[in-house]
């Protein structure tokens, strides 16, 4: 199992060899401590590999062959339990590794240095952790840096008191801005996944069912979505992926009432669980999806009311005359 001190010991050595290695990325450092490897594994895939792909494996190897021996085995050990996890930990893991080593080129040779001097792993994290703090203060408006450097002076409680404080604000502002966004939408692909569920829903819809599913369309989305997702819950089909991940099949949550629901439903764990999602951008339109259908399954009430009126709406819509 990998760890945070493991992943920034690693990540310390790529970003000190990087200047060497030039423009090869990370993923090209860790094809090369298995450079022998890789090749076998394009050689039996369908697809062979590019010849600029080759040449980036071989000169990824041969800088690997330069370094010193400790680091290689400590490369090895890395690549080996990396490779042992799922796919999904090996990308999140591979973009840390990445952004902290784009961090590190970034800091200021103080701050290289006093993270240089840490004695041990356990000791870099949290000199780390120590840099950061100071560098997300120094992004805050100048009254709230003054009001820390005051807090500060008079107790160091005070200080963390209002630090988190700030803390806090700061999140609920980026989460707000982010439950405000509209997911990146692939409109092929939501076409698609939409004439699938359709085609699987069909089947087992009444005439009076279709006909309602039929003035649905008309309406467009998100009526049509959500009246797809009423017969579907009726007939036990599963709602797709695609369309859910979105946020197109539940009804819209305004930011306000569900950044609310989020700090003052929910039981500490699963408030802890959401946010700790909402800080990977790989998870977040998923942990949104999941919020706004968690706070529809406590709100069963209002969601019913609202799918009833709707469906009430298209039932009691006057047809047109022949």
């Amino acid at each position: 199992m990998l760890n945070l001190n493991r992943i920034l010991s690693v990540s310390a050595i790529f970003v000190n060899w990087r200047v060497r290695i030039g423009m090869l990325t990370f993923t090209a450092l860790a094809a090369m401590v298995g450079y022998l490897w890789a090749v076998a594994e394009h050689s039996s895939s369908a697809s062979a590999p590019s010849s600029a792909h080759v040449a980036a494996l071989r000169q990824a190897y041969r800088q690997f062959l330069q370094m010193p021996a400790e680091k290689r085995q400590r490369l090895l050990q890395f690549d080996q339990a990396l490779r042992e996890e799922d796919a999904a930990t090996q990308a999140r893991l591979i973009r840390l590794m990445v952004r902290y080593c784009e961090w590190l080129e970034r800091l200021m040779p103080e701050e290289r240095a006093y993270l240089d001097q840490a004695t041990d792993d356990t000791d870099k994290l949290a000199r780390v952790r120590v840099l950061k703090e100071q560098q997300w203060i120094r992004t805050l408006p100048r009254a709230d840096q003054v009001a820390l450097s005051e807090a500060r002076q008079r107790s160091e409680s005070e200080y963390r008191q209002l630090l988190e404080r700030l803390r806090d604000r700061e999140k609920q502002l980026d989460w707000e801005w982010n439950l405000a966004a509209a997911p990146a939408e692939d409109p092929e692909l939501v076409r698609t996944a939409i004439t699938r569920w359709v085609k699987q829903l069909k089947p087992h819809l009444t005439s009076e069912e279709a006909q309602l599913l039929a003035e649905a369309q008309k309406r467009g989305r998100p009526v049509y979505l959500w009246v797809l997702a009423e017969l579907s819950e009726k007939h036990r089909l599963p709602i797709p992926q695609d369309l859910y991940r979105l946020r197109l099949v539940y009804p819209p949550v305004s930011q306000s009432r569900l950044w609310q629901f989020l700090r003052n439903e929910l039981d500490s764990a699963t408030r802890a669980e959401f946010e700790k999602r909402f800080r990977d951008p790989a998870e977040r339109e998923l942990a949104l999806a999941d919020l706004v259908r968690t706070y529809w399954q406590a709100h069963r009430q209002e969601l019913q009311r609202l799918r009833e009126q709707e469906l009430r709406r298209l039932r009691d819509k006057p047809k047109p005359s022949k």
